[in-house]
């Protein structure tokens, strides 16, 4: 008679559990490994429009190549003197937030063993052309605010997905960014 094992995995959310766990406590054994590089390739193709491809990301102690580049692009509304041949940055940048929200959140309702039936947002940022353009040096070239309102469809009571919505602020890498101040250079190469 075969002696045989059957291996299960505790998937919750399409989240393997099993597999987020041990990486937290491999990267709490061997801080080493938690180090991230993100990299990506810019390229101006016309006016505003612009691509970024991205593929390698350093993390786990090794260089990760995907299969294929992902390639972002990226225009103007013909309003704003563009093409319209995808989103512009700032609507990159909110799409950023709001994935690294949600999937943060989506990773640790899962670990906790909270199902999740949906998770939606709405993302909203206040800016204005005055400081781009330099018409007003009072106003920001960046938002002046960004609103995130998540709605989420869960058998678990509103307390515990509020904690959880809490906890999604407290662990993005992009809310991090975006909230703290990052130091960013930029050079000619």
């Amino acid at each position: 008679m075969y002696d045989t094992q059957i291996e299960t995995q505790t998937i919750v959310n399409g989240v393997n559990v099993d597999d987020f766990n041990a990486s937290v406590e491999a990267v709490g054994q061997q801080p080493e490994l938690g180090k991230l590089q993100f990299r990506a390739k810019n390229k101006w193709i016309s006016g505003a429009y612009n691509q970024t491809a991205v593929n390698e990301i350093y993390g786990n102690g090794q260089v990760n190549t995907r299969e294929k580049d992902f390639v972002l692009e990226k225009d103007e509304p013909v309003f704003l003197l563009g093409t319209d041949k995808g989103a512009n940055p700032v609507e990159h940048l909110l799409a950023a937030l709001a994935g690294c929200l949600t999937t943060t959140l989506v990773y640790f309702a899962s670990a906790e063993s909270v199902q999740l039936d949906e998770v939606t947002s709405k993302i909203e940022a206040d800016a204005s052309l005055l400081g781009i353009f330099g018409i007003d040096e009072s106003k920001r070239m960046g938002c002046d605010e960004i609103r995130v309102t998540f709605d989420i469809k869960s058998n678990a009571p509103r307390e515990k997905i509020e904690e959880l919505v809490k906890l999604a602020q407290a662990r993005s890498g992009v809310f991090d960014t975006l909230t703290n101040k990052t130091p960013v250079s930029v050079k000619l190469a």
